[in-house]
């Protein structure tokens, strides 16, 4: 039998098919992790920064797949095996098959990771019926603490209400921005486009969102891996430009689409869009 607060949820979100339904639970299965880890006193050591972020507290419109942290000061000790245990309960708590993934390295270098996998196939055959799926596979949460400090960011202490009420610290709305403006700049794919990036960028600037340019111009310095001297909105805006005159917008909408339930707005993700932008920013 499907939990009463699961069964709410894909009732209140009207689920009709099996990737509706993934990104209903990805994201119950991302608050519930958030409350425990608050309850474990996660929050002392890091902020809550990325998309789920926006999409929890500040009402992003697209679904996001992980949970991203960063260290609040320098020299932080930090080990996932303190924290994780109090996320497996809690899922399971709602009646959930959960496993806890760790690899080698998982606990070395900048990035400290776990992964928690959750099976749903019975629970996506009573919702929806006979469903075209592999019984053993599972939906995926990564969770990852970045080690590495940047000085300049300011934070905000956001209330949890699903499923429970918590404390969760996050980077203030314009740092998160600061940080997701240096990520479009920099982030290096080599195969493909992040289109969520840009879908975030037209999201900060359409709630008026005003750049963290100390926090900004401190990651971007740590990403070139070289001092900048002058940083002007006049320099960052050419950037823009010239990020988007080279982007593929088609690969751009490719990668959003699945993330976002109203499908018209990949019509608008062009490079015209994007170009009439750049004079919206702010700091």
């Amino acid at each position: 039998m499907i939990n009463n607060y699961i069964l709410q949820s894909l009732n209140i979100n009207k689920v009709s098919n099996i990737e509706e339904l993934e990104n209903v639970l990805r994201e119950l299965i991302q608050e519930i992790s958030l409350c425990a880890l608050a309850r474990k006193g996660l929050f002392n050591k890091v902020a809550f920064y990325g998309g789920t972020c926006l999409r929890i507290f500040y009402r992003l419109g697209r679904f996001s797949e992980d949970l991203d942290f960063n260290v609040i000061k320098d020299n932080v000790e930090f080990n996932w095996d303190d924290y994780i245990g109090s996320c497996k309960d809690a899922i399971e708590s709602f009646g959930l098959s959960t496993t806890i993934h760790k690899k080698e390295g998982y606990d070395d270098g900048e990035i400290r990771r776990r992964i928690i996998k959750v099976r749903y196939y019975e629970l996506a055959k009573e919702y929806l019926g006979d469903v075209q799926m592999n019984k053993e596979q599972s939906l995926s949460v990564k969770l990852e603490v970045s080690m590495q400090y940047t000085h300049g960011a300011s934070y905000d202490v956001k209330t949890l209400v699903s499923p429970n009420f918590a404390s969760v610290l996050c980077y203030d709305f314009n740092s998160l921005f600061a940080g997701k403006l240096c990520a479009l700049l920099t982030r290096g794919w080599a195969h493909r486009v992040k289109g969520r990036d840009f879908y975030d960028y037209m999201f900060y600037l359409n709630n008026k969102a005003k750049l963290n340019i100390v926090y900004f111009k401190n990651k971007l310095e740590k990403s070139l891996g070289g001092k900048i001297n002058n940083i002007s909105l006049d320099y960052i805006k050419e950037m823009l430009r010239d990020k988007f005159k080279s982007t593929d917008f088609e690969s751009v909408r490719r990668d959003i689409k699945p993330f976002v339930n109203d499908k018209h707005i990949l019509d608008a993700m062009t490079l015209e869009t994007f170009m009439n932008s750049v004079d919206s920013l702010e700091y």
